[in-house]
């Protein structure tokens, strides 16, 4: 969106998509890219930073947006983004990354 900041846009996604509140997003993955088709054929190239925030409340899925999630502790979450197919792929792509990134584990709790 022209004109607003990024952490401004993650705000308005997450309540559009997820119908979640957040807390300040912080950037971990500024320069986050991914290429991945779907199996309908459909293909991304996208850039798109990476940022970590915590909920304050429940999810409410928007559909169109969404279609299908699951609420799991970060290393069960890990373990299925190594195995790649349970997760998206630019979610399987990112879990590397973000655990690598500086800061990382104050969002983890070390977890």
């Amino acid at each position: 969106m022209i004109g607003r900041s990024e952490e401004h846009v993650v705000l308005l996604g997450d309540r559009g998509e997820l119908g979640l509140g957040i807390d300040t997003p912080t950037c971990l993955l500024p320069r986050f890219r991914y290429s991945a088709t779907a199996p309908d054929g459909t293909q991304e190239n996208e850039l798109c930073p990476v940022f970590w925030a915590r909920a304050d409340g429940p999810v409410h899925v928007g559909v169109a947006e969404v279609m299908d999630w699951r609420r799991v502790p970060w290393p069960d979450f890990a373990a299925a983004a190594g195995l790649r197919w349970p997760v998206s792929p630019w979610a399987a792509d990112q879990v590397p990354q973000l655990a690598a990134a500086p800061g990382f584990s104050l969002w983890t709790d070390g977890r």
